[in-house]
């Protein structure tokens, strides 16, 4: 197999934005450096990669959190970074309900053997979406959609 042969969630996701919903707002992204760099390709203006620098336990700092108006769509990837910040970042970008939430996948786990248990993508997914009461639009493997955006 080639390497232009190989196509990762991260681009489906971008590309989806892009090509399938011509999106043009910013997207607060729950994901991995290589989820930005497909978004940047694509010209995609987003926040939230990376660990989020406020790590407050302190209710009050949660609420007067900085949200971002321009954001528009929350994408959901593999985030080695994943906190409770950014599960309130986006939840609340969520509640609006013209906010589109998209995620790459929603495997359960990594495929590892021995002891170890490794979360995977959906159990992030899964944190999001309970929070809101939404479900993902998954535009990555195991998703009817991931042949339409290609």
């Amino acid at each position: 197999m080639k390497k232009e042969e190989i196509v990762c969630p991260a681009f489906t996701a971008a590309s989806y934005l892009k090509y399938c919903l011509k999106f043009t707002g910013k997207v607060y992204l729950v994901g991995s450096k290589g989820m930005a760099d497909e978004l940047d390709l694509m010209d995609i203006q987003y926040v939230g990669e990376g660990p989020d620098p406020a790590t407050s336990l302190d209710i009050d700092e949660w609420k007067a959190l900085s949200i971002d108006k321009e954001v528009k769509a929350v994408l959901v990837g593999f985030d080695e970074h994943f906190s409770y910040i950014k599960l309130i970042k986006a939840s609340t970008y969520l509640s609006d309900p013209g906010c589109v939430f998209i995620a790459t996948n929603q495997d359960e786990k990594f495929p590892v053997t021995g002891d170890i248990v490794i979360p995977d993508v959906g159990v992030l997914v899964s944190a999001v979406g309970t929070a809101v009461q939404r479900q993902p639009v998954v535009v990555g493997k195991r998703a009817n959609i991931f042949f339409k955006v290609l």
